[in-house]
């Protein structure tokens, strides 16, 4: 018996995980709404599998009808082990991992999952990414009881087990998936869920791009819908090849990652979020289904609307808007009306500024022209002192000339003078207190005069016309 597994277990990874088959580097994905429970298509019939209980269904007549059963793990671990499934499919194959815990699942011919790893629990990665590229299952990111991180491993179908990627480049010191799609064989772009431990920020979507193979990632942008407030109710659905599908408060819309364009579902005003057991999306290989359950007591009724990879963007309407921006276009569309008033403020006061210097030559000029040859000349004097220095009583007395005054004429002329001065600076240049008049620091009865250092630097734009 055991024997026969380990070569059904074989035949598994050759089957599903084989690098023959030409469409591994176009895997679907989809997300699950509901922990344990993983829907899949089989021959046009559409199936549960509840990990918890060990049970398929079929959907008849919008009634779950038991199939068989499969077997389980011991509780606490079924639980704790299987929550929300990541499903991976291509052409001819299905594969349905667990963030979280790391189990890997195949189904057999009968469409019973089998279990393909050996993982041991781990519990750091719930949320993460998961993706397909070249026959290899690959995890990013994710988060545990306490933390976010930034681990990049891949599933290795010699070990059964999962192997930690080194080096990668470039990754958030915490990743937890928003959405997400592949856009070439070993390229993905990945929206980042905000951390809600911490205060709300221009990244809380950081947009990445990550290559798998060449093991680094780089940040792109900024999610273009997100607008600050947290308010908006993001869900992911799944992806299809370059198009990634996600709910936003209950309105479906589809990214094209590829051409950076978003689109929304139209008509479309219910079961827009993962497919949860009566109405949602599910993703399979290249086909998005839309599910609805319609049932009453004489007519029980399932719609299912089948929509191939082509057609998708033939059911959606452009919304205009790229899927992200740049972080600081995204800094000017988000707070556009303050921008506006910086920029309204940025352009008054470079008007301002350029009037002042057009005038300020010419109001300067009338200043001097209002002054006498002995103002004049003091001004001149004051200005060309050295930083530091001031002039005393008897400089200002000999420019001004007053020799054969006696000491209160000179007394009363040199408070005249300045007076005058500081007033016509105050008036036509606005430079109050102009000239200052301060205490000897050897003599407490002389005074000593200079330009405030205020008005220093300006001033000296006075001696073009001095």
């Amino acid at each position: 018996m055991q024997g026969w597994y380990n070569s059904l277990k074989i035949s598994f990874l050759i089957a599903f995980l084989g690098l023959s088959t030409p469409l591994l580097g176009q895997a679907s994905a989809w997300v699950a709404g509901e922990s344990g429970k993983a829907y899949i298509f089989r021959k046009d019939s559409l199936i549960e599998l509840n990990f918890h209980t060990g049970t398929r269904q079929l959907l008849r007549n919008a009634v779950w009808q038991p199939l068989d059963s499969f077997p389980i793990m011991a509780e606490p671990d079924r639980l704790m082990k299987h929550p929300k499934p990541y499903v991976l499919s291509t052409a001819d194959t299905v594969i349905i991992s667990f963030p979280g815990s790391g189990l890997v699942y195949g189904l057999d011919r009968k469409g019973w999952p089998k279990r393909l790893d050996d993982t041991y629990y781990s519990g750091y990665n719930f949320d993460c990414f998961r993706g397909y590229v070249q026959g290899v299952l690959y995890s990013v990111g994710g988060s545990g009881f306490w933390l976010r991180n930034a681990v990049v491993s891949y599933y290795d179908t010699d070990l059964n087990e999962w192997e930690q990627v080194r080096p990668f480049y470039g990754l958030n010191a915490g990743f937890t998936l928003q959405l997400g799609a592949q856009v070439d064989s070993g390229t993905f772009i990945l929206v980042n869920s905000p951390d809600k431990t911490l205060e709300p920020t221009i990244t809380d979507y950081q947009v990445l791009r990550i290559n798998l193979l060449e093991r680094d990632a780089e940040t792109i942008g900024v999610l273009s819908i997100d607008d600050g407030s947290r308010e908006h109710k993001i869900t992911n659905v799944g992806s299809v090849r370059h198009l990634a599908l996600f709910d936003v408060d209950g309105f479906l819309f589809v990214a094209d990652m590829l051409e950076n364009k978003l689109y929304e579902w139209l008509d479309l005003t219910a079961g827009t979020g993962p497919y949860n057991g009566f109405e949602g999306v599910i993703i399979q290989k290249d086909t998005v289904h839309l599910i609805y359950s319609s049932s009453t007591i004489t007519n029980p009724s399932v719609r299912i609307t089948k929509v191939p990879f082509a057609d998708i963007l033939s059911y959606c309407r452009d919304t205009d808007m790229p899927v992200y921006r740049t972080t600081a276009e995204q800094l000017f569309y988000r707070y556009t009306t303050e921008f506006l008033v910086v920029l309204l403020g940025v352009l008054f006061l470079v008007v301002f500024l350029v009037r002042y210097n057009l005038r300020q030559p010419d109001m300067e000029k009338q200043f001097v022209q209002k002054l006498n040859p002995h103002e004049v000349r003091l001004l001149r004097h004051l200005l060309l002192l050295p930083p530091g220095r001031s002039a005393d009583i008897t400089e200002i007395d000999l420019l001004l000339e007053m020799d054969d005054k006696s000491w209160e004429n000179q007394r009363k002329i040199r408070s005249k003078t300045f007076a005058r001065l500081n007033e016509l600076a105050d008036e036509m240049l606005g430079y109050r207190n102009f000239i200052l008049r301060v205490p000897h620091p050897e003599d407490k009865r002389a005074r000593l005069y200079h330009i405030s250092p205020e008005y220093r630097g300006a001033a000296t734009t006075l001696l073009r016309h001095v």
